[in-house]
Order: structure tokens, then C-alpha cells, then sequence
């Protein structure tokens, strides 16, 4: 899929749905350092992300909603650190939250944070007491997840929160 098919695509889908052969063009993001706003939106065939795209520092937007075979993120998302919209949500695979998150200082809006059942859990809904600018916030509790006594009460600590919704379920 070339830049050519994807705008016409985004004019005349309603669906808001695509399916790629492969997740192969993702690899040459490596190569746009000053992209600053990137939407995978509805893209089904990818599973996971390849590691350049957290290697593009300047990013501020990040639109991964829809994304349902989504199952992993790179361990570590600390490198996007001026990215100020992170849109996670309908990612029903994934399980977990990539360490590095209490790094996005200049996070405004994240969406489809997911605390999930994995043991595995690298990053807790604790971690966010860090992103004082953080305005939007949601947060989905997969079934099984084990929560620790207390584990939301840091979310009074963010003083520029204007929305939070929290979920439960599948």
C-alpha cells in the first residue's frame, strides 16, 4: 500500500477498516525522523510493532485504535518521549503496557491503557502518576487481571485529568 492508496482509502471507506499483506512497510518508517503524527487506524494485519517506529523522536500522535490483532508492543516506549496522543484503544489483544510510559511527560491523551492478566505486567496504573499534563485517560481491565490493593488511588495525583473512564471485562 503506497501513500497514493492510503489517502484514497481514508476519503472513500467507510468501513474504516484496511488489511495489508504484511507489516512489512512499517520497517521503513526508520527513515522519516521528523513524522509527527502517525495513524495505523484500523489496520488488522498488524500483530505487533517493529522497533523503528519508536525509534522516531518526534512523534506526537500515535493512533493505533482498531488494531485488533494487535497482540505486543516494543518493551519500551520511553524513546517517544514527545508524544502527546497515544490511542491504544479496541486493541483487544494486547495484555500488557510497555514500560517507559511514566516517561511521556507531554502525554495530554491516552487512550485503551490495558491492564491485563499477564504476569508479565510491566507497567501499572500507578505508573501514570508521573504524566501530570495528562487530560484523557482510559483504561480497560482485562478478566483475570490482578489489581493491587490501592493501585488507583495515585490516579488523584494527576491534576490536569478533565476525563477518565475505566472499563472491565473481556
Amino acid at each position: 500500500m503506497n501513500y497514493e492508496q492510503i489517502i484514497h482509502w481514508s476519503q472513500n471507506s467507510p468501513s474504516r477498516h484496511v488489511e495489508v499483506e504484511s507489516e512489512e512497510f512499517l520497517k521503513q518508517l526508520k527513515n522519516q525522523k521528523n513524522l509527527k503524527c502517525l495513524s495505523l487506524r484500523g489496520i488488522s494485519r498488524i500483530f505487533e510493532l517493529p522497533l523503528p517506529i519508536f525509534q522516531l523522536e518526534k512523534l506526537e500522535t500515535l493512533d493505533l485504535k482498531a488494531c485488533h490483532n494487535l497482540e505486543l508492543l516494543p518493551n519500551d516506549i520511553a524513546p517517544l518521549r514527545n508524544l502527546k496522543y497515544l490511542d491504544l484503544s479496541r486493541c483487544y489483544l494486547l495484555d500488557k503496557m510497555p514500560n517507559g510510559i511514566e516517561k511521556l511527560t507531554n502525554l495530554r491523551v491516552l487512550k485503551g491503557f490495558v491492564r491485563g492478566s499477564s504476569i508479565n505486567t510491566t507497567c501499572k496504573v500507578s505508573d501514570l502518576v508521573n504524566l501530570q499534563g495528562l487530560e484523557r485517560l482510559s483504561i480497560h481491565i482485562k478478566n483475570g487481571a490482578v489489581i493491587q490493593d490501592r493501585e488507583f488511588e495515585s490516579l488523584e495525583k494527576l491534576s490536569a485529568h478533565e476525563y477518565l473512564k475505566i472499563s472491565w471485562g473481556v
